[in-house]
């Protein structure tokens, strides 16, 4: 028979759940590429990412190169910078450095948010489609593109331009509602000459996405407003990639780590820390088996009869003491008569039954109606006792 009392957490069963555990972790462990978590960024290979847009870019002829800090100006007026809905805003001056840039000649392929920088400095406001979607408008610009239609799953945001836009902005694609305002055309690729250099901009980025870019008609749009920002060159193209998360970014945990480790109130924190878990441990379930509690004997049976005697002498309750000498002689010798008879009916069975008892019956009855004093009550012992001994034989 196994030991009841061994402990379910063992040394040995702690091993093995370890074992078990690095053995799972190991197995699920993510792949070391990157993902994109939705993020248009140029690391990521997999449906969500922008990857394929960088590569063919870079084997058309552009230079291409990534950058993992701010935009710090002066920019080069000479490069195009590709700026693909970027989760971590830019600051108004990164926004009026990349713009510098473009004034001197430099090229920006932009697919801004909804609340992108960008937008008021351009004069345009990004919306998003309607719900039973769009049909694209062709335009004389888009002729020249030489590009068919992208897919139909695209755009899923349209742009307007303001009264602020420039005036010779180029609408290359534009759509409109199937059935909400059916008559009112928006663009979705704009193409604006700003200063010596140009931008184009893209109302939605999910066409630059590896899962579509890998259709030639989808791939073929972008390329060409590569070619219309820099007409006759192959300039360097670089991507933001610190505004999709890389590089050196403000971090809660590191500000965190740094305060714990170089300072005298985090090293405090720390050994308050440790403290803890040591006190956890020592308190909590141990490797070694403690050793089996020492239990104490009941006390008998006997021990209680004399501690419950001698309460009742002490307050003088014989007429209780008669009444408990007589359940226990109905529970012993219950003769056939019902539990929910009195005291007094049940002796008077029992004298029925056996006359020799009756006397001490009938002095038993007496008793039960008035308090016996101490004398009488060790002569209702000896007649309950009599009693018994007839009963039994």
């Amino acid at each position: 028979m196994a030991d009841a009392n061994r402990p379910l957490v063992t040394p040995r069963r702690v091993l093995a759940a370890f074992v078990v555990i690095v053995a799972i972790g190991l197995v699920l462990s993510p792949s070391t590429l990157p993902g994109s978590n939705g993020l248009l960024t140029t690391y990521a290979s997999d449906p969500g990412g922008a990857r394929g847009f960088f590569e063919t870019a870079r084997r058309l002829g552009w230079p291409t190169t990534r950058l993992v800090d701010r935009f710090e100006g002066p920019l080069d007026s000479t490069s195009i910078y590709a700026i693909l809905r970027p989760p971590v805003p830019l600051t108004s001056r990164e926004v009026s450095a990349v713009l510098e840039a473009v004034r001197g000649g430099a090229g920006l392929f932009l697919v801004p948010g909804l609340t992108s920088a960008f937008n008021d400095s351009l004069g345009i406001i990004t919306l998003p489609t309607p719900p039973f979607g769009t049909v694209a408008v062709d335009t004389t610009a888009w002729d020249t593109l030489g590009v068919d239609a992208p897919s139909p799953r695209w755009p899923l945001m349209m742009l307007r331009p303001t009264k602020e836009a420039p005036p010779d902005l180029v609408r290359f694609l534009s759509v409109r509602a199937r059935e909400i305002e059916s008559d009112t055309v928006y663009p979705v690729v704009l193409g604006i000459p700003f200063g010596r250099g140009r931008i184009v901009v893209m109302a939605h980025g999910s066409l630059l996405a590896n899962v579509q870019f890998r259709d030639e008609t989808n791939a073929l749009l972008p390329i060409r407003m590569l070619e219309w920002l820099a007409p006759g060159r192959r300039p360097t193209m670089v991507f933001a990639e610190y505004h999709q998360g890389h590089g050196q970014h403000p971090s809660v945990m590191k500000t965190i780590r740094r305060e714990l480790a170089y300072t005298p109130a985090g090293r405090m924190v720390i050994h308050l820390l440790i403290a803890t878990a040591v006190l956890l441990l020592a308190m909590g379930i141990r490797p070694i088996a403690p050793r089996p509690q020492m239990r104490g004997e009941r006390r008998s049976p006997l021990e209680h009869v004399g501690a419950l005697a001698q309460a009742y002498a002490q307050v003088n309750a014989t007429r209780t003491g008669l009444r408990r000498l007589i359940r226990g002689l109905r529970r012993r010798h219950p003769i056939g008569t019902l539990r929910s008879a009195s005291d007094d009916e049940y002796l008077a069975s029992v004298a029925a039954r056996h006359p020799a008892v009756a006397t001490d019956v009938d002095m038993l009855r007496t008793m039960l109606t008035e308090r016996p004093d101490p004398e009488r009550f060790e002569t209702a012992g000896t007649a309950i006792a009599h009693i018994e001994r007839t009963l039994s034989t």
